[in-house]
């Protein structure tokens, strides 16, 4: 009896490993910029280059996108694109997330990817982030966001944690990966502890 569960146990670690794998290995494709648009790019969108037009015609155009649509925001130069995944995408995008293209002055400057990707994966992937930190989420009381940075390739990774801060939660919150042209001020040490929550 002890045999078989151990047996069975076994297995479903294995598989549990083998599918975390599948999916790290899926995020890195997903989030390196094609070899004709140097990073920071995603799809072919470079931030402070692509404008919002040529942003909106890539994305329909793509199979993994179902229905793009735009927000004008309170500054006339800025707006948002979102939107929702046609179920074709790669696994490692969260289909239950919309992505967003932050524009601003006619340039996309910001692209925020939803990920299914966990934050082991994310250090699994890319080790020890440049630079890493704690900041007040805003929009939701008790929380706050994380944000880890690599200088190359040029990506942010963020979630935001319900405080008080739990080993779990601290683990296993939802990522989005945010695609920028970042400019650098330095690296703050990776053991940086969060703010009091």
């Amino acid at each position: 009896m002890w045999a078989v569960a151990t047996v069975t146990l076994g297995v479903i670690m294995v598989s549990a490993r083998a599918s975390r794998s599948a999916i790290e290995a899926e995020m890195v494709a997903v989030l390196s910029a094609p070899a004709e648009c140097a990073a920071p790019c995603w799809l072919g969108i470079k931030p402070e280059v692509t404008t919002a037009g040529e942003a909106i015609d890539i994305l329909e155009a793509n199979p993994w996108i179902a229905e793009v649509r735009t927000i004008d925001g309170m500054v006339t130069s800025d707006r948002l694109i979102q939107w929702t995944w046609s179920g074709a995408q790669p696994a490692a995008l969260d289909s239950t997330r919309q992505g967003q293209a932050w524009v601003r002055n006619n340039l996309v400057y910001l692209i925020e990817l939803p990920l299914t990707a966990r934050f082991e994966m994310v250090w699994s992937a890319y080790g020890l982030p440049d630079r890493l930190y704690y900041e007040a989420a805003s929009l939701r009381p008790y929380t706050m966001q994380r944000v880890l940075s690599y200088e190359t390739p040029a990506l942010e990774f963020s979630s935001v944690l319900a405080c008080p801060l739990r080993v779990w939660n601290f683990f296993s919150a939802t990522l989005t990966a945010r695609i920028s042209d970042l400019t650098w001020t330095g690296v703050i040490s990776p053991t940086l502890k969060p703010q009091k929550c």
